[in-house]
């Protein structure tokens, strides 16, 4: 009735217990109206109506489909739960989803149209690859702006490598990453600061080098002029009988021949001996015979090259300092192979030299520091030794009070020139 509302009405039979007695009914009658907006609340926006067991519409949202018969029997299975029916209507493709009530012959239907459903998957479609998009482009800008970040050092690094090809020496990076760029611009600093510091010493080296070449140049006197004044003087001490003063000029001569003829930085152990025992002869005269020389080199050491003349510098500091009062002095040169170098030593029994002297010397021949005034033959002899090959070799000093002094030096075995070794003079280049 139109005054009345609609009204959904279900009823149920009650049996006695073990008995086919029916004693009663159960009817409960329901509002269509709120019946409808209960299963609706999820799915407000769907086709959703209830039909009974006889396919006829009990409750929808369209009150005028009410009363009205549902599909066809064939679309129907009451035994299903749940099942899904595509049908047509004029054309269109239709899915029909039901749900069967428990307990019950009530049926709820969810009728779908496939164009709406797709054009719905398409909106969905076109709004999952528009966030895609957006979003690809949003990880795209981050991970650009990360990649620029901790690339940021690398490319520092090009620039202070384009720094150094371009001359400017001794670029650093003040601050290191914490990660693997840092182990690598860590590398680059240690190498930036070697590669500054071996020019360093390169240019140290040349302009040694430098120094030595100009005192060369002026060290070359007329050696023919030289040796004819000796032999005229000779030859007058011989007319006047003074014997001692022609063996000095002779041994004088000899002692010079090597500076004006041999030519080259290096010879061998036994050219440097006889220079040393014209040089010790003639110091002998000086001081009045008190300067004995021995040798103690065996002969496979005589034939290694060293640097030339640098015994004479120690042995003058044996000689000028050394020499006791009323005391000769004794001069002993040894050598040997040691761990594949060569260990020469020059030793005296002269007066030892004072512990703030020997301390001071032992600092400036491992710093490698130039003497303000005294002892610059040693620092020279260390120098050179270092400069022609490396720091691992040198000089080194002991001194015991009452004993004398010892002054070791460490070489490399030097013989064959054919693999490496230095030049030395040759007998022909010193009969000449």
């Amino acid at each position: 009735m139109e005054d009345n509302p609609r009204l959904i009405t279900m009823a149920k039979q009650e049996m006695v217990i073990q008995s086919t007695f029916v004693y009663g009914y159960i009817v409960v009658n329901i509002e269509e109206e709120t019946l409808c907006n209960h299963y609706r609340t999820e799915l407000p926006d769907e086709s959703l109506f209830m039909i009974n067991a006889d396919r006829q519409i009990i409750s929808s949202g369209d009150k005028d489909s009410i009363g009205q018969i549902y599909g066809n029997e064939e679309g129907l299975d009451f035994s299903e739960v749940c099942s899904s029916v595509i049908d047509s209507d004029g054309g269109v493709l239709n899915l029909n989803l039901s749900y069967r009530i428990p307990n019950t012959e009530l049926c709820l239907v969810n009728h779908i149209r496939l164009n709406d459903l797709a054009a719905s998957s398409r909106q969905i479609i076109w709004t999952i690859s528009l966030t895609m998009c957006i979003g690809s482009l949003c990880l795209l800008l981050i991970v650009s702006v990360w990649l620029r970040w901790k690339l940021r050092p690398l490319k520092e690094l090009v620039t202070k490598m384009s720094d150094i090809q371009s001359g400017r020496l001794g670029s650093t990076f003040r601050k290191i990453p914490r990660n693997e760029f840092g182990v690598l611009i860590q590398k680059f600093n240690e190498m930036s600061l070697s590669i500054s510091d071996l020019l360093r010493k390169n240019d140290q080296i040349n302009q040694e080098k430098t120094e030595q070449e100009l005192m060369a140049l002026r060290a070359q006197l007329n050696p023919h002029f030289i040796y004819n004044t000796l032999n005229m003087i000779k030859w007058m001490a011989v007319m006047r009988g003074a014997g001692n003063i022609a063996d000095c000029i002779t041994t004088l001569g000899c002692l010079l021949e090597p500076i004006f003829k041999s030519r080259g930085d290096f010879w061998e152990i036994k050219s440097e001996i006889d220079y040393l025992q014209n040089y010790i002869k003639i110091m002998g005269w000086r001081y009045g015979n008190m300067c004995t020389f021995a040798c103690s080199i065996p002969p496979e050491c005589q034939t290694c090259r060293i640097p030339r003349y640098i015994f004479q510098p120690i042995t003058e500091n044996s000689v000028t300092h050394g020499i006791p009062r009323e005391k000769a002095i004794h001069i002993l040169v040894s050598g040997e192979k040691r761990d594949g170098r060569l260990i020469l030593s020059v030793r005296d029994n002269g007066s030892s030299i004072p512990p703030e002297k020997l301390a001071e010397l032992r600092e400036m021949l491992q710093n490698n520091t130039p003497p303000p005034n005294a002892s610059v033959g040693l620092y020279n002899v260390n120098r050179r030794i270092k400069l022609n090959f490396g720091d691992e070799y040198g000089l080194t000093i002991e001194s015991e009070l009452g004993i004398g002094t010892t002054v070791r030096l460490t070489l490399p075995v030097l013989q064959d020139p054919k693999n490496g070794a230095p030049p030395c003079v040759s007998e022909s280049e010193k009969d000449r």
